[in-house]
C-alpha cells in the first residue's frame, strides 16, 4: 500500500494481512519502487493519488514503463468527489480503481480478482514454456532465454546436444511408459548436474544445454563426466531395471547466432552416433584464416 494517509494505509494493510496476504507499507513512490526491486514476488500495488514525490497517476504511469499488466496489477484508490479520478488512473495504466471509504467485501473481491489474473497469466506462460513430460523448459523457451539473458553471446561459451542411444528399442522392448520414465530420469540428471546453465528438452529423446561462460575444453570435460554418470545410472522400471547411454555433440564456435551453434553441435552429435555412440564429440577449435588458406 502506497499512501501518506496513515489511517488508510494501516487499515488496508491490516485487512490484507488478516486474509493471509503479505503486505508492505510505503509513504512515497520512490519507497514503493525500492520495495518492488527488493521483493520480486509482489503481484499487486495499491496506491493513493496524493503522494509527496508525484501524483498517484504519474506513479502508475512510471510503473507501467517497468511492468506490464501481466506482470504487476495496480489498483488506484482515492477519496473526494472527483468523478474523473477513476478514469485518470485507468488511463495511466491501472488495472482497477476503488473509491475510499470502501466496503471490505468489495475491496477483497477486487484484490483477489487482480491477483488471480496475474497468477493465471503466469500459469499459462509456465505451461507454454515447459515440456509437459519432464518439466524442463521447452525448445521455444530455450531460444527465448538465450536471446533475452545473453543478447551478446560471449566468445567462451558452448552448446551441447544430448541424445539417448537406442531409445526406440527401449519403447519397443519395455513400452512407452518405460520410455517416459527414462526421459524423466535423464531430465532430472541434467537439472542436477547443470543447475546454472540454460537447459531444455528439445523433443523426443534430445536435450540441449547452453553454457554461456564456459570454454569449449572445460565444457567437453564436464559433458564427458556427465556421460559417464548417465552410463552408470540404474533406472528403475516397473518390471525391471535398465541402464542407458547417451551421445553428445558440442560446439563452441565464436558466433552470435544460436542457430549456427545448434547446427554445428548437431553435426558433432551425428559424428558421435556414427562413431559408435556413448561418447562426446567436440567441434574442433576455430582455425585461423592464414592456416585455412595454407590448407586449401
Amino acid at each position: 500500500m502506497v499512501s501518506t494517509n496513515r489511517v488508510l494505509r494501516s487499515k488496508t494493510v491490516s485487512l490484507l494481512q488478516r486474509h493471509n496476504f503479505i503486505a508492505f507499507e510505503c509513504l512515497t513512490a520512490t519507497d514503493a519502487m525500492q520495495c518492488l526491486s527488493e521483493h520480486k514476488n509482489v503481484r499487486l500495488v495499491i496506491t493513493d493519488n496524493t503522494l509527496p514525490d508525484m501524483t498517484g497517476t504519474h506513479f502508475v504511469a512510471s510503473l507501467r514503463k517497468a511492468f506490464s499488466k501481466e506482470q504487476l496489477a495496480i489498483m488506484g484508490v482515492a477519496g473526494g468527489k472527483g468523478m474523473l479520478m477513476s478514469a485518470h488512473f485507468i488511463k495511466s495504466g491501472a488495472n482497477d480503481f476503488l473509491r475510499v471509504p470502501y466496503c471490505h467485501e468489495e475491496f477483497l473481491c477486487r484484490v483477489m480478482q487482480n491477483v488471480e489474473y496475474i497468477e493465471s497469466v503466469e500459469e499459462i506462460r509456465r505451461v507454454a514454456n515447459t515440456d509437459y513430460l519432464t518439466g524442463l523448459p521447452n525448445r521455444r523457451h530455450f531460444f527465448y532465454m538465450v536471446t533475452v539473458q545473453h543478447q551478446n553471446l560471449s566468445e567462451d561459451h558452448a552448446l551441447a546436444l544430448i541424445d539417448l542411444d537406442f531409445f526406440k528399442s527401449i519403447n519397443d522392448t519395455h513400452g512407452h511408459d518405460a520410455g517416459d520414465i527414462v526421459l524423466k530420469a535423464m531430465a532430472a540428471l541434467i537439472e542436477f548436474y547443470f543447475p546454472d546453465e540454460i537447459i531444455s528438452r528439445f523433443g523426443g529423446e534430445e536435450f540441449c544445454i547452453y553454457m554461456p561462460s564456459t570454454p569449449l575444453k572445460e565444457a567437453c570435460e564436464r559433458l564427458d563426466d556427465f556421460r559417464k554418470v548417465v552410463e552408470a545410472e540404474i533406472i528403475q522400471l516397473p518390471k525391471s531395471d535398465i541402464k542407458v547411454t547417451c551421445s553428445i555433440g558440442v560446439s563452441g564456435a565464436h558466433t552470435q547466432r544460436v542457430d549456427k551453434l545448434l547446427s554445428l553441435a548437431d553435426k558433432q552429435l551425428y559424428a558421435a552416433k556414427n562413431s559408435g555412440r556413448n561418447q562426446v564429440k567436440c567441434e574442433p577449435p576455430d582455425v585461423p584464416q592464414q592456416e585455412q588458406a595454407s590448407l586449401l
